[in-house]
């Protein structure tokens, strides 16, 4: 299973820059370059495999030093200019430990997809999500994906697993697979325990196009 989140070592970024960094949570461990320009410029560069082939993709981060991005741009290894620019407003992780990006395939239909951390803070990192299709041969934006949280995403089953704690203290996982195109939320494991202390699991699947309670076991 590929995790699609990932702890980051945070450093503060070095004066001396062009350096080298990784994507280190990205599924193909992209290459990075840091700049730090004194006003609107490239702030990252990665780049590494986009198709079966091996074509490489060229993701440069635009924006102001030291983590503002207000550009994505896109671009084939040796073609002169991007063949798509995304505008964003984020703040991902920028620093020769790591840079915030994820390329894979998110939604299992051979081809890899771009996600980019919206900001770090003390309840983890989320994402803006851009799903490839191969008609129009750009990214587009999926807000479905970006209210799944803590997404794992599994290509052996094809399926996205999240995991949830709410403050009342239930806690637990769902699992989504993608259907025609859309996102579905089909099972949920959700762990309860009472005020008397005991604990029991509930079990959910999806029936007639809602969350529908299965079984209810023991906690383990």
């Amino acid at each position: 299973m590929i995790r699609g989140l990932a702890h980051f070592a945070l450093a503060a970024l070095a004066a001396a820059l062009p350096c080298s960094a990784f994507a280190s949570q990205a599924a193909d461990n992209l290459i990075c370059e840091l700049y730090r320009p004194a006003g609107i410029g490239v702030l990252a560069e990665c780049s590494g495999p986009f198709t079966e082939d091996g074509d490489e993709i060229v993701i440069a981060l635009a924006g102001r030093a030291p983590n503002h991005v207000s550009e994505i741009r896109l671009t084939r290894d040796g073609e002169p200019k991007p063949f798509q620019s995304i505008a964003v407003a984020v703040r991902p992780v920028i620093d020769p430990e790591t840079v915030g990006i994820l390329l894979m395939d998110m939604n299992f239909d051979g081809h890899k997809d771009l996600a980019v951390m919206k900001r770090l803070n003390g309840e983890g990192a989320g994402y803006r999500y851009f799903l490839y299709d191969p008609a129009t041969q750009s990214f587009a934006p999926n807000a479905e994906l970006e209210q799944v949280a803590w997404p794992e995403f599994d290509p052996e089953s094809k399926s996205i697993q999240s995991y949830f704690e709410h403050p009342d203290g239930r806690q637990g996982h769902d699992t989504w697979v993608w259907r025609n195109g859309k996102l579905r939320n089909t099972a949920r494991r959700e762990r309860v325990t009472a005020t008397n202390g005991v604990c029991r699991v509930r079990h959910y699947r999806l029936k007639q196009g809602d969350l529908v309670p299965t079984a209810t076991t023991s906690c383990p």
